[in-house]
């Protein structure tokens, strides 16, 4: 009864806040000269970016992306981690961009829902953050840069706030090991994990540090990615770090 009760706060706190939860098309209706920006901008950094394995791996790719609603990647230096986050950002661009209403990825034809895809490069949030102590990730997010170009100006950037709070986006955050410092990593892992348990939740509103309230994780974890995958609804979030960092 006790978890009940708070997926029930969790909802009114969201009513209270937001109001009724907004479809992505009315936001994108509502917002359509900057997010046609906005996409271009990702699809113009990211261009160049190809994955060139075989189809199995595309469709790989595509049954983590449709089954998964937090996804971690591990590998080591120069394995391909940010360059396969940088072309997941630029095909979901292009995707919402052209008004899809699906992703189709592999010989199998996996099909993902459509995200607003954010990129985030974890070693340029840590830089911000000392600059900003108080701030959270939330807060970076439409100030957020790569190789300190920016995705957006500052009028535009509550869009993609809005747009996470309602459970459109995609969140990409590349290289979580990339903070050297012991004390600015375990802060900034902290930050993470905060935004996670708070934006990245299913629709029913359940996190995935939620396991705390269950008798067993197993069943838990087993029963949360089958009822709610990604294409239910809700961000999703992906996350790559070295094996030896994370």
């Amino acid at each position: 009864m006790k978890f009940e009760s708070e997926l029930e706060q969790r909802q009114l706190q969201f009513d209270q806040i937001f109001g009724k939860q907004k479809m992505l098309w009315r936001l994108i209706e509502k917002n359509s000269e900057f997010l046609q920006a906005y996409l271009q901008k990702c699809i113009s950094l990211h261009l160049k970016m190809e994955v060139r394995d075989s189809h199995q791996d595309l469709t790989t790719i595509g049954n983590a992306l449709q089954a998964s609603r937090w996804l971690v990647i591990l590998g080591d230096p120069d394995s391909a981690k940010t360059t396969l986050l940088r072309w997941i950002t630029r095909i979901f661009a292009e995707a919402a961009y052209d008004e899809d209403k699906q992703i189709v990825l592999g010989e199998e034809r996996v099909h993902c829902s459509i995200h607003i895809s954010i990129l985030i490069r974890i070693g340029e949030f840590a830089e911000w953050h000392v600059q900003h102590q108080t701030k959270t990730l939330i807060d970076y997010i439409g100030e957020h840069t790569w190789f300190s170009e920016c995705y957006c100006h500052d009028e535009d950037e509550n869009v993609l706030k809005e747009l996470i709070y309602h459970g459109h986006a995609l969140i990409l955050l590349d290289r979580l090991d990339e903070i050297p410092e012991v004390g600015q990593r375990k802060e900034i892992i902290e930050l993470v994990r905060k935004f996670i348990d708070q934006y990245v939740r299913t629709p029913d509103f359940i996190s995935p540090f939620d396991e705390r309230m269950f008798s067993t994780r197993i069943s838990w974890h087993y029963g949360v990615m089958k009822m709610q995958p990604p294409n239910a609804g809700g961000n999703q979030i992906m996350i790559t770090s070295r094996i030896v960092g994370y």
